[in-house]
C-alpha cells in the first residue's frame, strides 16, 4: 500500500474514531440532560438535608452547597464542548446572545461582590446561573429531545400533585418538612418531591399555566382539562394562597381572552370543548362533595388566618429604617439585617425577592442586576413566544410576595427549562426532497 494510501486510511480512521467519539458524547450529554432535569424535581433541599447533606446549613464542603442537579447540568454542558471539538465553543454559546451576555456580566458582578463581602456565593449558582446554564443546554436541544424533557416534566409534575393529595389527605410526609434545621411538625402543608409547600404551590401554579396556554401539546387533548384539574386540587394541599389567588385569575384571564377569539372566528377544540361542557355536571359534584367533606377547610383558614404572614410583609419594610442611606447603596451589614429580623419576628426570611435583595446586596448593585434579569426574561419571551409572559408575570408577582429567588433555589432554573421544553416553538415540517 502506498504512501498516499495510507495517508488516506489513517485521516478516514481519525474521522470514524471521532465520529464514534462525538456519538458517544451526544448520547451522555442527552442522558446528563434528563438526568439533570429529573434531580430537579425528585431532589428538594428537605430531601438533602434528610440524606445528611449540609445543602442550607452552616459548615459542610462546597460540593454540597451546589444541588446535584446543577452539577450534573454542568458536566453535560463541559461534554458538549468537548464532543464538538471545540471547547472554548461553550464560551461563545453563553455570549452570544446580548441579552444572556447581559445577565451573565451582572451575574459575575454579583459573585464577585458577595465574595469581597465574605458572604456565602455557592446560592448564587443554584439562584441564577442554573437558569443560563439550563437556557445554553436546551438551545442545543433537538425538537424530539426537548419532547423528551416536556414528558418527563409532565410526569413528574403529576406525580408531584398525586404524591401532595396523598401526604394531605393521610397526614404522612414523604420528606420531614424543616425550615434551616428547625424541624416543623404542625404545619398541614404537603412537601411531596419539591419540598417547602410554596416552592411546590410556585411550580405548580407554573406548570397550569403553562398547560392552559399550550404547553401540552405533546400529550392527548383529551388528558389536558384532567391535568389542570388534578394540579388545581394539587394546590390546596400545597396551601399557598399567593399562587393560588393568581393562577385562577391569569387562567381565567386566558380562558376569557381565548373566548374573545372564539367569538371573532378563532379556530378552537370542539372535541375537547363539547368534553370539558360534558363532564363539568361530575366536576361540579364532586366540588360539591369535597366542599362538604371538608377539604377546602385548611385553605380556607389560612385565608382567614394567615399566622402573621401579612404583618411579616409589613415589619419587613419597617428594616429600611434601621439602615443608613450610604449602607442601603452598597450593601448593608448582613449581621445587622440578620439580628434586626430575628428581633422583628421574621427570621425565616424576608418574604419579597425585590425587598431582600436590596437589603442583601443594596441598591447600587440591584440597578446592575434587575435590568439585566428583566433582558434574559426577555429572550425567554423570545424564544418561546408572547404567551410566556404571562408566566413570567405570574412568577414575579408570586416572587413579589415570598422569599423565592432572594434564597438558594433551583426554582427559576426549573422553570426556565420547563418553558423551553413545553413552549418550544413548532418544528418546521420538512418539504419533500430537502437536504436535512
Amino acid at each position: 500500500m502506498s504512501d498516499v494510501a495510507l495517508g488516506e486510511y489513517a485521516f478516514a480512521e481519525r474521522r470514524r474514531r471521532m465520529r464514534a467519539f462525538e456519538g458517544l458524547a451526544g448520547r451522555l450529554v442527552r442522558g446528563m440532560t434528563l438526568g439533570g432535569i429529573a434531580l430537579f424535581f425528585l431532589v428538594s433541599p428537605m430531601l438533602l438535608f434528610n440524606w445528611g447533606f449540609s445543602y442550607e446549613d452552616v459548615g459542610g464542603s462546597v460540593l454540597e452547597k451546589v444541588h446535584p442537579g446543577s452539577w450534573v447540568v454542568l458536566m453535560a454542558l463541559v461534554m458538549k464542548a468537548f464532543a464538538s471539538g471545540r471547547p472554548l465553543s461553550l464560551v461563545n454559546e453563553f455570549a452570544r446572545p446580548p441579552a444572556l451576555a447581559m445577565y451573565l456580566a451582572a451575574w459575575a458582578f454579583l459573585i464577585v461582590f458577595t465574595i469581597l463581602r465574605k458572604a456565602p456565593f455557592t446560592p448564587l449558582i443554584d439562584t441564577f446561573m442554573l437558569p443560563a446554564m439550563l437556557f445554553v443546554l436546551a438551545g442545543g436541544m433537538a425538537d424530539d429531545e426537548k419532547k423528551r424533557a416536556a414528558l418527563l416534566i409532565h410526569l413528574l409534575l403529576n406525580i408531584n400533585a398525586l404524591l401532595g393529595l396523598y401526604e394531605y389527605l393521610s397526614g404522612y410526609r414523604l420528606t420531614p418538612y424543616v425550615a434551616g434545621t428547625l424541624l416543623i411538625e404542625a404545619d398541614w402543608r404537603s412537601t411531596a418531591l419539591l419540598g417547602h409547600p410554596l416552592a411546590n404551590a410556585m411550580m405548580t401554579g407554573s406548570y397550569i399555566l403553562t398547560v392552559g396556554i399550550g404547553g401540552a401539546r405533546d400529550l392527548p387533548r383529551l388528558l389536558r382539562p384532567a391535568i389542570i384539574g388534578l394540579q388545581f386540587m394539587g394546590m390546596i394541599a400545597f396551601g399557598g394562597r399567593s399562587a393560588l389567588v393568581l393562577t385562577l385569575l391569569l387562567l381565567s384571564f386566558v380562558g376569557m381572552w381565548s373566548f374573545v377569539k372564539f367569538l371573532r372566528g378563532a379556530r378552537t377544540d370542539l372535541l375537547q370543548a363539547g368534553l370539558i361542557l360534558l363532564v363539568m355536571p361530575a366536576v361540579v359534584t364532586l366540588l360539591v362533595a369535597a366542599i362538604n367533606g371538608g377539604f377546602f377547610d385548611q385553605m380556607i383558614e389560612r385565608f382567614v388566618n394567615d399566622n402573621g404572614s401579612a404583618k411579616a410583609r409589613v415589619i419587613m419594610l419597617k428594616l429600611f429604617n434601621y439602615v443608613s442611606w450610604e449602607d442601603l447603596v452598597f450593601g448593608p451589614d448582613q449581621a445587622l439585617i440578620t439580628s434586626l429580623q430575628h428581633t422583628e419576628g421574621i427570621e425565616y426570611g424576608i418574604e419579597s425577592f425585590w425587598v431582600a435583595f436590596i437589603l442583601i446586596n443594596g441598591l447600587a448593585m440591584s440597578f446592575i442586576f434587575f435590568p439585566a434579569l428583566g433582558a434574559f426574561s426577555l429572550l425567554l419571551v423570545t424564544r418561546t413566544g408572547a404567551r410566556t409572559s404571562i408566566l413570567l408575570i405570574y412568577f414575579y408577582l408570586l416572587a413579589s410576595t415570598s422569599v423565592s429567588m432572594s434564597a438558594k433555589t433551583c426554582a427559576f432554573g426549573m422553570f426556565v427549562i420547563m418553558i423551553l421544553t413545553m413552549l418550544r416553538p413548532e418544528a418546521a415540517p420538512r418539504r419533500i426532497g430537502s437536504r436535512a
